[in-house]
């Protein structure tokens, strides 16, 4: 990945606020300064730097649309004369329902009532203090007991180090922010991403969605798979509340990489749950998870999504009969016969995409 791309990337990403990204503006005018800085940040990540790298030019485009949102940001702040200027911290009680920590980061204000209840997690809504809009919402997901530290502590591990390099499934990733212990239970702060989990998807549209919307899903999601396999990263526990779905921009996010495995071939990891649905049998045969076990899951969540029975893997009538075969590929019950790449499964479905719905332009998909 090109370097000053990574630079730029990740600044943007991580930042709450504008100062994050364009640091201190010195000289007699701000306002310019600000836009020196931003001028040289834009020519690190233009997407005409990448017209001949679809994956560069593709995280091109998010860095460059958030770094022109912060710039925005600033400038209204210079406008007011309050650039540089963060929400300072209060020595008040936080309002009722709400409680502060304050990590050697940052400092979050956490709702006291679960947005959420997993297996391991209650996961809470947030926000970091000085932080503005979207960038500054955070999710907090903290373990139930001690003894499940170790797998929000797994979470973190593999979340490093799919972020150490930057590539085009980086995008379909969550955003850890930071990590604390609260009466000695390990929790971890990630951006909050403003998407549809499968389930909601189907709350709206019970008997399954087109199966052109399910084609760009799925190609979303083996990028990220794909990207994760590349780092000897096995996901393990893919399924559809894990599947979160951005109909706004098409980006699908992979959420939840507590259980996942980190070269398990090489350090004998393995499955750490079993998902009676979408699990592949080898999770409960108790075998190696190997990349072509995630795939096995995702094709079940893409059943369900079409409005097939992800039991049986069979696929209503009116899903195109290349994609059912595709699909079909995916869920062969012998691991060594399924497919095995993500990353070859991706080019295939970019062909079936074009050959069976055409255009691939964009599709809006309502909630």
């Amino acid at each position: 990945m090109d370097s000053e791309l990574a630079r730029v990337y990740e600044a943007v990403t991580q930042a709450v606020c504008p100062e994050d990204v364009f640091g201190v503006l010195t000289g007699p005018d701000e306002g310019e300064a600000l836009a020196a800085v931003f001028r040289q940040m834009a020519r690190g990540c233009h997407p005409d730097r990448f017209n001949g790298d679809p994956e560069a030019r593709e995280l091109a485009q998010e860095a460059f649309q958030k770094l022109n949102d912060m710039r925005e940001r600033a400038e209204r702040k210079l406008a007011r004369k309050t650039y540089g200027e963060r929400e300072a911290p209060s020595d008040d009680a936080p309002a009722s329902g709400f409680t502060e920590i304050e990590t050697a980061k940052h400092r979050y204000r956490i709702s006291t009532t679960p947005l959420a209840e997993g297996d391991l997690c209650y996961v809470f809504r947030g926000t970091v203090a000085g932080g503005e809009g979207d960038p500054a919402r955070i999710v907090v997901k903290v373990a139930k007991e001690p003894a499940d530290n170790d797998l929000v502590r797994n979470e973190i591990r593999v979340l490093t180090r799919l972020w150490l390099d930057l590539g085009s499934g980086s995008k379909h990733l969550p955003v850890l922010l930071d990590q604390f212990k609260t009466e000695g239970k390990q929790a971890l702060v990630l951006r909050e991403i403003d998407a549809h989990d499968i389930p909601t998807i189907l709350e709206k549209y019970p008997a399954g969605i087109d199966p052109a919307h399910v084609g760009w899903i799925l190609h979303r999601l083996l990028s990220v798979l794909g990207f994760a396999h590349s780092k000897g990263i096995v996901h393990c526990n893919v399924e559809p509340a894990h599947v979160m779905v951005r109909p706004r921009d098409h980006n699908v996010f992979l959420i939840d990489w507590s259980y996942a495995a980190v070269e398990p071939a090489r350090t004998g990891e393995g499955f750490r749950t079993v998902n009676e649905l979408y699990s592949p049998p080898e999770a409960a045969e108790r075998k190696p998870p190997v990349p072509a076990s995630d795939l096995y899951s995702a094709a079940k969540c893409m059943v369900e999504l079409l409005g097939g029975n992800p039991e049986t893997g069979t696929v209503p009538p009116s899903v195109p009969d290349r994609l059912k075969r595709y699909l079909d590929f995916m869920l062969i019950t012998a691991p060594r016969m399924r497919a095995q790449d993500a990353w070859e499964m991706h080019r295939e479905l970019s062909q079936l995409r074009q050959d069976v719905f055409g255009h691939r332009g964009f599709i809006e998909l309502p909630m």
